[in-house]
């Protein structure tokens, strides 16, 4: 215990342990329901999603090879690793538990439509095949080496399980429902967790070029990232936020506020290229969902 509770205690039980990417995919979800339901989502929903979250990070980092480029989360991983093999057999207990004695399985066939169980499926298929290596060493294909899908993958699984999940099985969400509103702000979802997942990658340039890990940024290269990447997915996700602002007639401080959050993007992504320590890019990348999510809770329940 000690070793989890050492000097820099916090970073580790609340980052390198993944609590932080737990917390963050909460109030995504969160922000989710409530701008499109406005309701928050009951209990056993919100546990799946943050255990989930830890789960599958946790378990990633568990099954890195660590004999190559090592860091100080690494590290923290193999001083610590008997806690967390530990603390995975229980969260995933407690997973099952509130997933099949807390939600609704018969929703399914309530909304009478197959999108969210083909989404689930293809979830769990882009899952499999992000760290399938790792379970079949003699199978080289990995969304995980391939830039582009590796980002798509991540944006899309992060868009399912903060968004899709929790509206889909809301006590009181149809699928008539999913209109133009709940695609509109699904799409600006991914996008959003896309250009995060990019950023992400810039702090372990030395470990991809070593593991042969294409990227989007060294496919790019640090000169032309902004210009050729960055620049127009923002420009795509602001454009977005505008459409949905006068569509909806939403109040001006709507627009403002995803403006603000466009534009702190934008500063994240000039800081993050110039620092090299782990955790400040978690902090600051990952604190971005944080951000966003926080902003659009204020703006519903006080500035609409």
């Amino acid at each position: 215990m000690y070793k989890i509770l050492g000097k820099q205690h916090w970073i580790g039980v609340l980052l390198w342990s993944n609590q932080f990417y737990g917390i963050c995919a909460l109030l995504i979800a969160i922000e989710s329901s409530v701008l499109i339901l406005h309701a928050i989502p009951p209990f056993p929903i919100l546990a799946c999603i943050h255990l989930s979250t830890v789960l599958f990070y946790t378990n990633a980092y568990l099954l890195e090879n660590v004999g190559g480029i090592y860091n100080e989360r690494t590290s923290w991983y193999l001083k610590n690793k008997k806690y967390l093999l530990f603390r995975q057999t229980v969260y995933f207990g407690a997973l099952l538990y509130y997933f099949f004695t807390g939600i609704n399985l018969g929703r399914v066939y309530e909304n009478n439509s197959f999108f969210a169980p083909i989404a689930l499926c293809i979830s769990l298929l882009v899952c499999v095949f992000y760290y399938l290596p790792h379970f079949f060493p003699k199978y080289t294909f990995s969304s995980r080496n391939n830039g582009v899908l590796k980002t798509i993958s991540i944006a899309w699984v992060w868009t399912f399980t903060t968004c899709i999940f929790p509206l889909w099985f809301a006590p009181n969400f149809k699928t008539v429902e999913f209109g133009i509103s709940c695609w509109l702000y699904t799409i600006q979802l991914f996008i959003f967790i896309f250009i995060l997942a990019i950023l992400f990658d810039i702090k372990d340039v030395n470990r991809d070029q070593h593991e042969k890990i294409s990227t989007i940024f060294l496919k790019v290269g640090k000169e032309k990232f902004n210009t050729r990447v960055l620049l127009p997915i923002l420009i795509l996700y602001g454009t977005l936020h505008f459409v949905d602002y006068i569509f909806f007639q939403h109040a001006i401080i709507f627009l403002v506020i995803q403006l603000l959050i466009t534009f702190l993007v934008f500063i994240v992504s000039k800081i993050v290229m110039k620092m090299k320590s782990i955790y400040m890019n978690i902090i600051l990348i990952d604190g971005l969902m944080i951000i966003k999510a926080f902003l659009s809770l204020i703006y519903f329940f006080f500035l609409q």
